[in-house]
């Protein structure tokens, strides 16, 4: 959603629709920046209940989560270019945490 945000005029010009563009504030848009991420949080703490990581994971990958929906609302809620690249800053950054956790942490 971010590099969506960031290019939605580029997008718009070329006819592919990325963004809801009848009010590019509506609810939609908002949950489909926060809810992806709440689910994400979740789906990382499997490994966890089924015996694959240890406590340093599950509280690694919960902040880390929690700095990416801190950035994704940050979105959800301004609707800028700057906080949309902050947003794919984070998630660059969250894949590199979330794999470093998984590599360490294994049991």
């Amino acid at each position: 959603m971010a590099i969506a945000w960031v290019y939605r005029d580029d997008y718009q010009r070329a006819g592919y629709r990325v963004l809801s563009m009848v009010d590019r504030r509506c609810a939609f848009v908002n949950w489909m920046i926060v809810l992806p991420l709440l689910v994400l949080i979740l789906l990382t703490l499997v490994p966890a209940f089924f015996g694959h990581a240890d406590a340093i994971y599950v509280l690694g990958a919960l902040f880390a989560g929690s700095l990416f929906l801190y950035h994704g609302s940050g979105l959800a809620l301004h609707k800028s270019n700057q906080h949309a690249r902050r947003l794919l800053l984070a998630s660059i950054a969250y894949l590199a945490v979330e794999f470093a956790l998984l590599i360490t942490s294994n049991k």
